[in-house]
């Protein structure tokens, strides 16, 4: 029910900058998150915590290189880890195989995500490569998307 209640808070804004798809992310404590553009980080993005506030790191040069598929998902992603409270627990490889689920969900469930978005998202995430000690290797990640919407 909590994951239900946090997709429906996240769908009700309107000005996502990251992403450009039109909504607002807002964490656990319905704490609106703020994307904040960086290139001191070397991902696509991250869910942190900066003095007190939620906020998503991103980082426009790897934004720009990426489909817009792949953008969205990660914005959802990062949304993911502050809705779902990973900000403050820490189970560090659950939570990233937890944030892609409720991330694909999220996107199929409102229609904004089809079936050739998805192929499309996990082609680029088989590109990934070997991952790191909390993400699944690209092609076990981008495989893993499938299971999450049986």
């Amino acid at each position: 029910m909590r994951n239900i209640i946090a997709m429906l808070i996240i769908l009700v804004a309107s000005k996502a900058v990251f992403a450009g798809q039109g909504v607002t992310c807002y964490d656990y404590r319905n704490i609106q998150v703020a994307e904040i553009p960086t290139t001191q980080i070397n991902d696509i993005a991250k869910a942190d915590i900066i003095n007190g506030s939620p906020v998503i790191l991103y980082n426009p040069n790897i934004v720009a290189s990426h489909v817009k598929q792949v953008d969205t998902f990660f914005f959802w992603h990062e949304c993911a880890h502050h809705a779902l409270a990973h900000t403050i627990r820490n189970i560090p490889f659950s939570r990233e195989q937890e944030a892609d689920c409720w991330a694909i969900r999220g996107l199929v469930s409102i229609g904004a995500f089809t079936d050739y978005d998805i192929r499309v998202l996990q082609t680029a995430l088989a590109s990934f490569g070997k991952g790191d000690w909390t993400h699944l290797p690209g092609p076990a990640r981008a495989v893993n998307l499938s299971s999450c919407l049986l």
